[in-house]
């Protein structure tokens, strides 16, 4: 008998790792078990039972679930074994394990294959291939059951019901969508609707359904590419009853039964292959099939094919009604009605009051082609706008077109480290770093204007213009906007809002010329520090950051969020700008952000987090122009979809998308004030001279102006949403136009011209020594990366639009 044992034993898969040797010693601890055919070896749900090897005869393992008839999902013939996943888990039988034959096996009681399991650790990875089948072969044996229950069930029409808006547009187009309902329901034809996608095909299909056959009668939705299993299994349920006594009818678990007196709704007819069109066709001739197909065809009123084209020959000939319905775009006079139509379903099922658009929103919403997904694209960007909106108006701050921000290139997530992750995630170093900051920003400002020479002696005065401004000139292309997240003003912003704000909205004149406004203010300010050598005078720069706060606050206090820091912030446009080509990114990892989100907490905020202060919402995030790197959303992400990354610099200066056009005209006035700047620069920082002070202002403001129109009629910003080629060179000069001004600032910071860099050579006996100044040094190297990372993204842009071509 331990011969017999053994033998059978080395049949069994899951003890293949084992040696002969140890198989032998292993099977003294089994034992012989008997079970006549339809004997139930385990129950299940039980949750002490044995280990099981079939040696002769074969089992089946079925489950059970509520009122659904017992599915067999696997069988168990000699050399299988079963009751070792349910035994490691320490949880109740899944299935119950019945013989079909007589059968013979080999057991090993609960305890002996626990102690088994933890002498031959090997045998964990087959079990864990065991369990992955298990899981698979459950699910695709319930899945038949469930979904045939599921597609009988009342909970799954009313869930079609709750698919749709049921609004068609306005009161001429309701009337004509109607009568055609009216008329095509009197009929008992198979029906053809064309469209593109996200016309309306289901929904049309579903009013059609309810007027022919009431709300409760089968409605099931195929796929065009999966209609081959359900016909399939048509044709089988056919063929059976072809085959079975006169007076047989229709089982009740199939799908002939489930969709008899209702409608078959084939999504895509087109993608249905011609041998499975002509399968359809005899199951439609047959007189047991008592249903209705309505079919939808993916195609442009335009372009529409006829139908001959699209159907064979047998199949074309069922559909004797065909309707198309129009792309949104064909009828934009439709888009205020469909959108206050969707946003009283959306208040009423969300239980409040629904918000206005505002103008703006709604031109922005009209100037859409929503070639994307038409009204289905249209529902979704207004169910955004829906959650964004925390106020009773929409605006054009909550409506996000096109798809989400696509990843490209390789990156690393700082995130992924745990300790840094953690860090940021708490904020506790971030507010201590803004309060610090913050404080020392006020002492500044009080020394500046109360005591000027002791701002100086103390070295405040000197560190602010020395050392703070070059470097972030010379820090934002490489980090990006960080500064911004550690701003003075923004932290006293955000302490105003706290006590009391207005939280009106931003001007619409000031969201769709900012870039000129902020333009206008860095050119005023870099033509003081100039011409009134600011660099020198305390007193006067105390002035300047005192009159920056003031209209910072006011604004804070007026309109919400950061919306001096993004609309009218000088410096935060500088910042912005240079960013693009930072190494630093936050983006999101948008599958989760589709999939996953419901809340948007990232933009809206959640607890003492405030949501994102640029009002950005991170999933439609591609570029840094706008993003203080603040890292509220990371903070406020319930799925983690956040990731701080480091990428290659500048990569998204050839492959921008949504951008704000307008700032090619900020990046030709920044290169243009460098005309005079290094023109005159042995006058440089203070212009004594009137005469030089007059041709210096005159060649100041003129090369500005010229540039900027230059730039404007050249590159023409804004003629199409996306950002053209044209505006993408722009961008990419980002590098070699900020070079410039970091050698300017390299000017001043303070000893730079006095460090020399010793190179020395060895002639023979003598010692030839060069001196270099280490200004000039730095100067040059910046020009070069400049130019030379400007070069490579010029090349990229080049190189990525003969791709798409």
């Amino acid at each position: 008998m331990e011969q017999n044992k053994v033998l059978a034993l080395l049949q069994v898969d899951f003890f293949s790792d084992l040696t002969k040797e140890e198989i032998v010693g292993l099977a003294e601890e089994f034992r012989w078990k008997s079970c006549e055919q339809g004997e139930i070896i385990i129950p299940q749900g039980v949750e002490d039972h044995p280990f099981f090897v079939v040696v002769e005869g074969a089992v089946e393992a079925v489950v059970t679930k509520g009122e659904l008839e017992p599915v067999r999902i696997n069988t168990f013939t000699a050399g299988d074994s079963f009751g070792k996943i349910s035994l490691c888990l320490n949880e109740p039988a899944p299935t119950t394990i019945r013989a079909l034959v007589n059968c013979e096996f080999l057991y090993l009681e609960r305890q002996s294959f626990l102690q088994l399991m933890v002498r031959w650790p090997i045998l964990y990875k087959k079990l864990a291939e065991r369990l992955s089948r298990h899981v698979n072969n459950v699910n695709l044996g319930l899945w038949d059951a469930r979904q045939k229950e599921f597609l009988r069930s009342t909970l799954y029409l009313n869930e079609i019901e709750k698919r749709f808006y049921k609004v068609w547009g306005g009161p001429k187009s309701t009337k004509v969508m109607n009568e055609v309902i009216e008329e095509i329901s009197q009929q008992k034809n198979h029906v053809i609707l064309y469209g593109e996608r996200g016309t309306g095909r289901q929904m049309l299909a579903w009013a059609i359904h309810k007027k022919r056959f009431g709300p409760s009668a089968p409605f099931v939705i195929v796929e065009g590419n999966q209609l081959e299993r359900y016909l399939a299994e048509m044709d089988r349920e056919l063929s059976e009853l072809a085959c079975s006594l006169p007076d047989a009818s229709l089982s009740d678990g199939g799908l002939l039964k489930m969709v008899e007196g209702g409608t078959l709704f084939v999504q895509d007819m087109n993608e249905v292959t011609p041998f499975q069109q002509r399968k359809l066709a005899r199951i439609l001739s047959s007189d047991q099939s008592n249903f209705v197909v309505t079919a939808s065809i993916l195609a442009a009123q335009e372009k529409m094919p006829a139908l001959s084209v699209l159907l064979e020959s047998e199949l074309a000939p069922f559909f004797t009604f065909t309707y198309s319905l129009p792309a949104i775009r064909q009828r934009k006079r439709d888009l205020p009605f469909l959108v206050k139509g969707i946003l009283q379903e959306l208040a009423e099922r969300q239980q409040r009051s629904a918000p206005a658009v505002s103008n703006e929103a709604m031109k922005l919403l009209l100037s859409h082609n929503y070639r994307q997904g038409n009204v289905t694209e249209l529902a979704q960007v207004i169910e955004r706008a829906f959650l964004l909106a925390d106020g009773m108006t929409i605006d054009l701050e909550h409506v996000f077109f096109g798809p989400t921000a696509k990843k490209a290139g390789g990156s690393f997530n700082l995130l992924s480290l745990p300790f840094l992750a953690d860090l940021i995630k708490s904020g506790h170093l971030v507010t201590r770093l803004r309060q610090v900051i913050g404080a020392l920003f006020l002492v500044l400002l009080v020394l500046l204007l109360a005591q000027p020479h002791w701002a100086v002696q103390a070295g405040f005065f000197l560190f602010a213009w020395g050392l703070w401004w070059p470097l972030i000139a010379l820090l934002s292309p490489i980090i990006g906007r960080i500064w911004c997240t550690f701003c003075p003003v923004s932290t006293m912003m955000e302490a105003i809002q706290k006590v009391h704000a207005y939280q009106l909205p931003v001007p619409v004149w000031l969201k769709k010329y900012d870039y000129l406004v902020v333009t206008a203010f860095f050119l005023i300010i870099f033509w003081l520090e100039i011409t009134f050598a600011l660099r020198y005078e305390p007193f006067f720069t105390g002035l300047l950051l005192i009159f920056l706060l003031l209209m910072a606050l006011v604004v804070a206090l007026f309109y919400y969020r950061h919306a001096w820091c993004r609309h009218l912030c000088p410096l935060g446009g500088f910042i912005g700008l240079a960013s693009l080509s930072s190494i630093v990114e936050v983006r999101a990892e948008t599958s989760l952000c589709l999939n996953q989100c419901t809340t948007y907490d990232c933009y809206k905020g959640k607890g003492d987090v405030a949501g994102c202060p640029m009002s950005q919402h991170l999933a439609y995030l591609d570029n840094n122009i706008d993003c203080k790197v603040c890292l509220n959303c990371l903070r406020n992400c319930p799925n983690d979809a956040v990731e701080l990354n480091i990428r290659m610099p500048g990569r998204e200066l050839w492959q921008l998308v949504r951008i704000n056009q307008g700032y090619v005209i900020f990046v030709a006035v920044l290169s243009a004030i460098l005309v005079p700047v290094f023109y005159y620069d042995a006058f440089l920082p203070s212009i004594a001279r009137f005469d030089d002070w007059l041709f210096f202002t005159l060649l100041y403001w003129s090369s500005a102006l010229l540039f900027g129109l230059l730039a404007y009629r050249v590159v023409k910003p804004y003629r199409t949403k996306g950002a053209t080629k044209r505006v993408q060179w722009v961008f990419a000069l980002v590098p070699l136009i900020f070079s410039g001004h970091i050698v300017y600032h390299l000017n001043y910071v303070p000893g730079m011209e006095k460090l020399l860099l010793a190179m020395a050579t060895v002639d023979g006996e003598n010692l030839q020594t060069f001196y270099v100044s280490a200004l000039q040094a730095s100067q040059w190297l910046v020009i070069g990366a400049g130019l030379f990372f400007t070069l490579l993204f010029v090349w990229l842009v080049q190189l990525r639009s003969i791709a798409k071509v």
